[in-house]
Order: C-alpha cells, then structure tokens, then sequence
C-alpha cells in the first residue's frame, strides 16, 4: 500500500512538474543545529592532567639540565686534563732545505729539519724521501725511496738530517724530492703522516752537445758532421751513451768510432769533470731543393728499455741545395751509400748524371777512383771510356762519350764499369781484415750564369762496399783418424754398435766474427757418448732434440790462414737395424752455424751437409766399409 502511494505520489509531482503555469512550493523551513564549540578538554581531563603530568614534566627537564652540564664538565675537564694527548699534524714541522738551482752532476746537500710542537711524543718516526729520475748517492748508487728511522720524538724536540745527492737532468728541469713523516700515537696502531716537497731548477745539464756542421748542403753529396760530449760535472758521470737521430733522407756511411750498437748509438763510458769526446759521423743525404734536414742528439744513461735517459740534447739543421750537375751512383741496381758483398762477387756500377741548372754544361769530364786491395784488377771493364794508369783512375769524356760534350738543360745520362771481388782475399798478417773498396767519382764541366760570365760546375759522390766475411765449415766423419779409439764392427752389423768420430773445422773468414754457434743433430738411432776434444770447447748435448751445439765466442780473422783451424771432435755410437741393411744410413743431419760480422755489424747464416756412413775422410777407408751388414 505505501509502496502505490509512493508511486503514485511521485507520479503527480512528474505531472505537476511539466504542466504549464503550476507553481509548487512544498518546501518546509530547515532546523539549524546547535553549533557551539568546545574549546578544551573537560574539567575532568585537565584536574587530571594538572594532578599527573606537571610533576613528570618537570622531573625531566631537571634530569636534561643535570646531563648537558655533567657533559659539558667532562669534555672541559678532557681538554684541561688531557689536552697533552692531543696531535696535530699542523703542530709539526718538516722542512727540506737546499739550493733552489744547481747545475747537474754537481753534488747537492738538502738539510732536512723535524720539529714536534705538539704536547705529546711522536712515537716510532719514519722520514721517507722519495727522489726524481737520475737521482744518485755521492757513490754513484741510484737513488728511489729512502726511509730514515727517526724512533721517537719527545714534545718539544726538533732534529736535522742532512742527505748528500748528485742530479741529473736536462736544462731548465724541474726536479722534486717529496717527503713525509710517518709516526705512531702511544697505544695505537694507526700511522699518521706530514707531507712535504721540494723542488730544484737544473740550470745547467751534466754533459753539454753540440753537433759542427754545415748550413747548407748539396743534394747527394757525403756530409760530415763532428758531435761534442763535453763533461759540465764536478764529478765523475759514468756509463755514458749517446744517440742520433737522423733526419729522413740520410744514409749512415761511417763514424769514427764506430757505433757500439745500429748506426746511431755509442757507448762513451765515464767522464771525468771538463773531459771532451767527439763523433765524426759521414753520409749521404738526400732531399728536395730548400728543404731543411735536422739532426738530433741526446746523451745519458741506458734505461731499462734500451733507451737513453738524457742528460743533455742539442740538434743542429742544413737546408738541401740542387746540385746544378748531379751525379748519382748505382751499385749493382742499389743506390745506397755501403753495400755489402762476398768474396768474388761482381760489381756493376752505373754513373747517371742530370743537368739541374738554367744553362747548358760543356766539356764535361767524369773521373772515378777505385781503391781497395780486394779489387781484381783482372776483371776491369769500361763502357766508353779509359783507364789512366797515371793516377790509376777511369776517365769519360766527350771523346769516348759524344753526349759530355754538351748537356743541355734538364738532359741526363749515364756510364758504366764493372769489376770484381777477388775469390781468395789477400791475408797474410793479422792486420789484413775488414776488407772494403772505395769508390769516388767526380763529374765537371763548363757553364755561364746570366752575366755571361764563365764557371765551372762540378759534384762529388763517393760509395764503400764491405767485403762480407766468409767461413768454410768441414764436417767429417772418421773410424781409424781422430783422437779416440773408436770399437765395433766395420762396417757396422745389424744389432752391433759401432762407434765413430765426428769432426767439425772452420776456417778461412777475413773479418773477426762473435758468438758463433754450430748446432748439428743425431738422427734417432744414433748415440751421444759424452766424449769431445779439445775438452776446453764449449760443446754441448741437447737430449731433448738430439742436437750437439758448438758454441765460440770469439773467432778472429784469418782462422785456418794465418793460424790454425778452429776443430772439435765428439764420438758417436751406431746400431744398425734390420731395416738399414745394405744401406748407408745418415748418422748426422744437416745443421746450421750463424755468427755476428764484426766488421758489417750484422749476423750470417750458413749450412752445414749431412755425415753418413761412408768414410771417404778416413785413411784406409773401403767403399764396403759403408754399407750395413747382418
């Protein structure tokens, strides 16, 4: 029933909501609340609080008062009562001392000064020093790291060290020693440290360079240039190096002295206070007209790397000028200032030259020197032109050669000779080593500048060719011969051992040779029996791959010339097998001897053939004494 009412009621309203001019004002007048505020706890919560909580309160903040000042007390008292134990690095002192400028290799005192103003000791105190590259002792140690002990220091106490040192370095350089002070507390493990630093300005280096030579030079033309090493040290520099660096284009002829290692580094050893050294270096150098060609140089000590650690520099520059006539020199293809070759070996040389000048060149003249007693005079040839046996000298002009009559601008050509090594190179004395041939050659001719006037042109070149030393190695292989009594069946029997000599000889090298090593291996079935003679050789036994290793450190020239064979001699043990019958099996394989020329600064390798069972070197050999038998 309510439920109809309510729908029908609402039905109406719908009605009455849309039909027009009804008005409908059923609203009813709101009952407004009581809004008054409570602003604090009731009467029983604030007796309560008043009862219970001002004591607490006030309890507390006694308790706080009481705490900040119990506090406050103690830290005053630790500061008045311990204020001995308190450290600061700022209450220590630590000062190096010593010169602000020096000149390097000079000796050098530093006074080290400690103080400890702090109201407790310094306890176990370590003084460490840690010293710049090229820093050495009075005694030429080197110096790194250094830690002094210094054991306690008491408050109050100061202490001064004094260190002696010899620097070295380059000009201007800045050198700086670091130091520091470690020390303990009392009762503690912690280390705790003061740093400090010094620096001191080289003003001048330990050994002073200059590099002679001249400003400008002509394109393909040997230069000379003189480098000085002078001492600026009041002390002895020992060990001493130097090293050029070559500008591109240049080609190392010589040096006197010769290079200690490559082309570019020799070793100087000490220097004495003021002591002067000097390196003439020769080459040929190449380059475009008006371009600048600088040489370096450095001295020092060998660092760890093979590098020289310098202690002084110094370079030096020369700007190409174009040879009006140029003239260029080919040994056999190559057009480098040495050549290397062996005895009997051929050369053939071609001279080109090129007119480089504004003007034509008339009744030009080439002359050419050959010098060296390994020269066979026999094999002399000459393409158009002469020999004057004069001067000993090959000569072209226009009358052997039409084209030197005239060249004009920009025009080139060429003459040719050829000669030979000697096969056998004349040693008959100890000083007959390190055979070269020289070869000069000098072109000139006529020409006039734009004043009309008349002048002569002309341009040198020179080339060395070093005779590259040879060395015979014999092997050979004995029963009867020898310095050992050799056993066993001859020829050998399958399943029996015999035994046998092997003879290594060298002979026959015209230039002093070093670490000269023959290795020379034992096939499978062959036995090492310990045994060689001399018994003084350096002769060893690889079990491992069966290789003997002969090793000499030095073999001077003229070995088995002017002074006997160099030889050694080992025993060998064979037992056939049943494969090897009716055979001559290899007893000892093909090897391999390598030794450093002296004289070209560079190493060689040669072979040595295989050794079997035919006997040809031995006295009384029979050719069925080499074949196995059952």
């Amino acid at each position: 029933m309510q439920d109809d009412f309510k729908k029908d009621g609402l039905e109406n309203l719908k009605k009455r909501l849309y039909r027009k001019d009804e008005e409908i004002d059923d609203t009813k007048e709101r009952v407004e609340f009581n809004r008054s505020r409570i602003d604090g706890p009731s009467l029983y919560w604030q007796n309560k609080m008043q009862s219970q909580g001002k004591p607490k309160l006030k309890k507390f903040f006694i308790w706080m008062s009481i705490t900040m000042i119990l506090v406050f007390a103690g830290v005053a008292a630790y500061f008045l009562l311990s204020g001995s134990n308190i450290i600061s690095s700022k209450n220590i002192n630590l000062e190096i001392t010593g010169p602000s400028y020096i000149d390097a290799g000079s000796p050098v005192i530093l006074n080290i000064f400690v103080e400890n103003k702090n109201q407790a000791d310094l306890e176990t105190a370590d003084l460490i020093l840690n010293f710049p590259e090229n820093s050495f002792s009075p005694d030429g140690s080197p110096l790194e790291r250094t830690r002094i002990s210094l054991g306690k220091i008491k408050s109050g106490e100061s202490m001064n060290k004094t260190i002696n040192l010899i620097l070295f370095g380059l000009e201007n350089e800045d050198k700086k020693i670091s130091g520091s002070l470690e020390y303990r507390l009392a009762q503690s493990n912690a280390i705790f440290a003061k740093d400090v630093d010094y620096t001191v300005k080289i003003l001048r280096p330990a050994i002073g360079l200059s590099i002679a030579m001249p400003g400008e030079i002509n394109a393909r033309q040997e230069i000379e240039l003189s480098v000085d090493a002078v001492s600026n040290s009041e002390s002895i520099v020992k060990n001493v190096f130097l090293s050029m660096s070559y500008p591109p284009g240049f080609q190392f002829a010589s040096s006197d002295p010769m290079p200690s290692s490559g082309q570019n580094q020799w070793s100087l050893g000490d220097f004495a206070s003021l002591q002067k050294k000097t390196i003439t270096i020769k080459g040929l150098i190449e380059g475009q007209d008006t371009e600048e060609k600088t040489f370096n140089a450095s001295v020092g000590i060998l660092g760890e790397n093979g590098a020289i650690i310098p202690y002084g520099t110094s370079f030096s520059s020369a700007v190409i000028r174009k040879n009006p006539l140029a003239l260029t020199m080919f040994i056999n293809g190559d057009d480098v200032q040495k050549n290397i070759l062996k005895a009997g070996g051929t050369v053939r040389t071609v001279l080109r030259w090129q007119n480089n000048s504004s003007s034509p060149i008339r009744d030009v003249v080439i002359e050419l020197a050959l010098n060296g007693s390994a020269i066979d005079g026999n094999s002399l040839s000459v393409s158009k032109g002469n020999y004057r046996p004069s001067d000993q000298k090959l000569v072209w002009n226009s009358s052997t050669l039409g084209e030197l009559a005239y060249i004009g601008v920009g025009q080139s050509g060429e003459a040719q000779f050829s000669f030979s090594i000697k096969n056998v190179l004349p040693i008959v004395s100890e000083n007959d080593k390190n055979f070269s041939v020289s070869i000069d050659a000098q072109i000139s001719g006529n020409s006039t500048n734009e004043q009309s006037q008349n002048f002569v042109v002309s341009t040198e070149t020179k080339k060395i060719i070093n005779i590259l030393s040879g060395l015979n190695i014999e092997p050979s292989i004995f029963y009867r011969s020898g310095p050992f009594k050799n056993t066993g069946p001859l020829p050998p029997k399958i399943n029996s051992e015999t035994t046998y000599t092997v003879n290594l000889s060298l002979s026959g090298n015209s230039n002093d040779l070093s670490g000269v090593k023959i290795k020379v291996p034992l096939l499978p079935y062959v036995r090492w029996l310990n045994s060689f003679s001399p018994s003084g050789e350096n002769l060893s036994f690889n079990d491992r791959d069966g290789t003997v290793v002969w090793t000499i450190d030095k073999l001077l020239s003229g070995t088995g010339i002017i002074s006997p064979k160099k030889e050694v001699s080992f025993q060998i043990g064979f037992t056939p097998s049943v494969s090897q019958e009716n055979s001559s099996p290899i007893l000892v394989g093909d090897g391999e001897v390598s030794a450093f020329d002296d004289f070209i600064k560079d190493y060689f390798n040669a072979t040595i053939h295989s050794l079997n069972t035919v006997l040809s070197s031995d006295q009384g050999f029979k050719s069925s004494e080499g074949h196995v038998v059952k």
